[in-house]
């Protein structure tokens, strides 16, 4: 994932190509499973320049972006 220097995601990288996210559709929030192992994660769905849409997730206990599958 690439952000901009004020946090804005700009571009991810799949199978080594650099795509440019030209927008957010969708955000939202995880606040899960306390009792066992706590999930925290922040949700975007984005439209990158090839027209494709993906759900990313930034894991707010580590700071890493992980692809949606499913």
């Amino acid at each position: 994932m690439e952000m901009s220097a004020d946090g804005v995601l700009e571009a991810v990288i799949i199978n080594g190509d650099r795509r440019t996210v030209l927008m957010v559709r969708e955000r939202w929030r995880v606040d899960d499973e306390w009792w066992r192992h706590s999930i925290s994660r922040e949700y975007v769905e984005v439209v990158l320049d090839d027209g494709r849409r993906l759900a990313l997730f930034h894991d707010l206990l580590t700071g890493e972006w992980f692809r949606q599958r499913g």
